[in-house]
């Protein structure tokens, strides 16, 4: 999220033709909404807001329901995209069960084709 798009490519691709077939990728990202500042949440808008105000604004997003698309394009495979929400009906049990988690950020997993 804190690098220029261009190099989100540059590494993508590195990782593509120096890695084995069926190596894996994980990282988290935030949707694009949230990094231009067209999130319709206000959380979004906020923490973009609060992002550029500490002088460390977002530069890369993906934009919301093509994260398969933007990887495939780039060699990967087996995209397994996993939202908070996922996690949070995954892994907040017992007492934790309703508390509060920022919705915004995403993770995914993909396989080098």
């Amino acid at each position: 999220m804190y690098l220029q798009p261009k190099v989100v490519d540059e590494i993508l691709s590195f990782i593509v033709k120096n890695s084995g077939k069926n190596s894996s990728i994980l990282f988290d990202y935030f949707p694009q909404s949230t990094v231009d500042g067209s999130s319709e949440l206000e959380a979004g808008r906020n923490l973009r807001n609060q992002v550029s105000q500490l002088g460390e604004p977002f530069k890369f997003g993906i934009k919301e329901g093509t994260i398969e698309t933007f990887l495939t394009q780039r060699g990967f495979s087996q995209v397994c995209n996993i939202t908070i929400e996922d996690c949070k009906k995954s892994y907040f049990q017992g007492v934790n069960k309703n508390r509060r988690v920022d919705s915004l950020k995403s993770f995914v997993h993909a396989v080098v084709q």
